[in-house]
């Protein structure tokens, strides 16, 4: 556990977050230290603590001296604008249902992240990412690939062995096609909206495998093993994950990766956000079309919390040769997974 210094922020700012009464408050680093940020309600700096005697930056007589400089959507701005290095979220005063929209603007921001307070609920907190500011409990969240040269190598991992497979599976593709055309008529290609890095919204491809259903019903109705909507093509295009190559062309868009958490629709990113510890914390890096969860077992309908623990272990450990790693197990599972 680490203890941060009172005096290492100084306020520069407030930014409206969530709540009807509720501000984040932006600070910055004192004359000697580099510019910091802090999310916190208009009351104090520091929330609850405050009154019990815990020193509140940037707050005068229990009242904030710092303007309001926007709404949560203007932080990635006020970074770049303030040079900020820290973002300081009090996550008790942030309404429930805006923490997670906070935290995910937060993934895509080129700045530390220190969350105070942090309920259980959405954040656990290893000893290892233990820290305290004021006296309060805060966790760092911070990963690997927040950094630049991870992200370039990634990326170049992406769009060089996205191409080859691409390529190389262009007559699977196209048989997978006329076998759903056959089946199913029309509509060989699904789409559907599912979230991703940063919990923005993109649009993931994918063969079809169900019968056709209107839009909503298939955004909010989860799919298991035995789902009556499914074909026999479509069965064996899922149990193969064939069903999964069009993602491909997502990849080299740039929406997804190969290796990351597996994306979900907004309904259920919202539902599991609120109930599954830590589910959150996987919008830190991209979606990918296999993951450490899916080669320990975790695929379809199974556990989302052991899920996204391996997630975010993944997020928390990531490495170029641990995505090289992961991509041939995936294949080895593939290849081999009829034989068990």
């Amino acid at each position: 556990m680490r203890e941060r210094g009172e005096f290492g922020l100084a306020a520069v700012g407030q930014v409206a977050a969530g709540l009807p009464s509720a501000v984040g408050q932006a600070a910055a680093g004192g004359s000697s230290a580099a510019p910091s940020a802090v999310a916190s309600a208009p009351s104090a700096a520091v929330p609850s603590g405050a009154s019990a005697g815990v020193p509140a930056a940037g707050v005068s007589g229990g009242r904030s001296v710092v303007p309001v400089l926007g709404e949560t959507a203007d932080l990635p701005a006020l970074v770049e604008r303030h040079g900020i290095d820290t973002l300081v979220v009090i996550a008790e005063d942030v309404h429930p249902n805006h923490l997670g929209t906070v935290l995910r603007i937060s993934f895509g921001l080129p700045c530390e992240t220190l969350l105070v307070q942090p309920p259980s609920n959405v954040v656990p907190v290893s000893a290892a990412r233990r820290e305290h500011l004021a006296g309060l409990p805060c966790a760092r969240v911070d990963w690997r690939l927040r950094e630049p040269s991870a992200r370039c190598a990634k990326r170049l991992l992406d769009l060089v062995v996205g191409s080859v497979i691409l390529c190389a599976a262009l007559p699977v593709i196209a048989v997978c096609a006329v076998a759903v055309r056959l089946e199913g008529g029309p509509g060989v290609v699904f789409r559907q909206r599912r979230i991703g890095l940063g919990g923005e919204e993109f649009v993931l491809l994918k063969f079809r495998t169900l019968r056709k259903v209107d839009e909503r019903e298939s955004d909010t109705r989860w799919t298991v093993r035995d789902d009556d909507r499914i074909g026999r093509v479509g069965r064996f295009l899922r149990a193969t994950s064939l069903d999964e190559l069009p993602q491909l062309w997502n990849v080299i868009r740039g929406d997804m990766s190969l290796v990351g958490p597996r994306p979900e629709r907004p309904h259920f990113v919202e539902q599991f956000s609120r109930t599954c510890p830590g589910y959150m914390l996987r919008h830190r890096v991209p979606a990918g079309m296999t993951g450490w969860a899916q080669i320990h077992g975790f695929r379809g309908d199974t556990s989302i919390e052991l899920r996204a623990r391996l997630d975010n272990h993944y997020i928390d450990h990531w490495s170029f040769t641990g995505d090289l790693k992961i991509l041939l197990l995936t294949v080895r599972a593939m290849v081999f997974r009829d034989a068990g």
